[in-house]
């Protein structure tokens, strides 16, 4: 007998997602077969807008816990597989012959996908949006919900393990309605938190609220907490080096002290582009500039080779403009201009700022000076 059951369910829960619903079940309503919706209590038009992809429409009275709603799209599913992703994602083209082939790999259970939280960041690697729709994978967790820990019961039967694909999502929810977001998301991690107080990345999304809030002094503190956390638990996990990037971006009020934090977070993720610019700017900040242009050149070869750690996000002009950029001011403060200009010109081809036309033009200038001064 034939088996008439869907490949591919795609499972979201939905609340006042009007404004990018549209986008996100558009662009993955060529490659899935059946599309699971769960409202958790919108006031907007999602209903409405979900009605047009799908008549598999659930209602479920939000009680501060993204999983158990999670679960209950799951439950509803039919599909072989589950895509469950957020509403405010969206997928990038790809084919379905492309996905029917990876959905018939028989030893993977889950595949980890790519995803582009912020415009002008690199993809962050390790998101298990893809996974078989088995009664034993589960989501847990109220606000960072994750179906890692059934996974990891599954895989160590040696029976299944995790593959890679090239599925590669956007986000787009931080473009709109930050602020509830923000709120959110705060109740959410202090929930968690009641059953899980020594977790540093927790306390790391609650000091990010409160910068991006302008709580600055709670910001600091409780960042502070939850470098103290990583610190404790000993672990550095390749996630956790967000809680050093927002440690340094805060800042503290002495230099030496951002040194010394950008020191420690290298000597446990080498390599991190993020940290690797940090201490580069650092360098340029002592007079180091040989130092800096090392740190600046590793940085545009990283670039080209892509040979770092893509489990957190780096933006991506550090990479071209912001290291070209660097290498100039080096050579600027080392008085060789000519090189200087060259490496603003390079600068202005991944960004038109008049900035760099105007101190290529003014090293020009200055080294032709210095040149005539010689000759005298």
């Amino acid at each position: 007998m034939p088996n008439n059951k869907p490949l591919l369910s795609a499972c979201l829960i939905v609340r006042d997602t009007g404004n990018y619903l549209q986008k996100c079940l558009a662009s993955i309503k060529n490659i899935v077969d059946e599309i699971v919706i769960v409202d958790t209590g919108s006031k907007d038009n999602s209903v409405d807008v979900a009605r047009q992809f799908t008549s598999n429409i659930y209602f479920f009275k939000w009680i501060d816990d993204m999983s158990p709603a999670r679960n209950i799209s799951l439950d509803k599913a039919n599909g072989e597989w589950i895509l469950s992703i957020d509403a405010d994602e969206y997928l990038q083209p790809v084919s379905k012959n492309y996905i029917k082939e990876i959905l018939n790999e028989p030893r993977v259970i889950a595949y980890s996908c790519k995803l582009r939280y912020t415009r002008g960041y690199t993809a962050e690697n390790g998101n298990l949006f893809l996974f078989r729709n088995n009664h034993g994978i589960r989501f847990n967790g109220i606000m960072h919900e994750s179906i890692a820990a059934s996974l990891e019961k599954l895989i160590s039967s040696g029976e299944y393990k995790i593959g890679d694909c090239d599925l590669f999502f956007d986000h787009s929810g931080w473009d709109n309605n930050v602020g509830n977001k923000y709120n959110r998301d705060l109740k959410l991690v202090q929930k968690e938190l009641e059953f899980h107080p020594e977790n540093g990345m927790l306390w790391n999304r609650i000091a990010l609220i409160y910068h991006h809030t302008g709580k600055k002094e709670l910001a600091r503190s409780t960042s502070e907490k939850a470098l103290n956390l990583v610190r404790k638990n000993n672990e550095y996990l390749p996630v956790e080096a967000n809680v050093y990037a927002l440690a340094i971006q805060i800042g503290y009020s002495e230099p030496n002290d951002v040194e010394l934090i950008v020191d420690e977070a290298l000597a446990h993720y080498p390599g991190n582009p993020t940290f690797l610019y940090t201490k580069a700017r650092l360098y340029i900040g002592k007079n180091e500039y040989d130092q800096a242009i090392d740190l600046f050149r590793q940085l545009l070869i990283l670039g080209e080779t892509e040979d770092f750690d893509h489990s957190v996000p780096h933006q991506l002009n550090l990479f071209n403009e912001l290291a070209y950029d660097g290498i100039a001011t080096c050579f600027f403060k080392m008085k060789q201009y000519l090189q200087a200009s060259e490496f603003y010109l390079k600068a202005l081809q991944y960004n038109d700022k008049k900035e760099y036309r105007v101190k290529s033009n003014l090293c020009i200038s200055l080294a032709e000076s210095d040149k005539n001064q010689c000759c005298q």
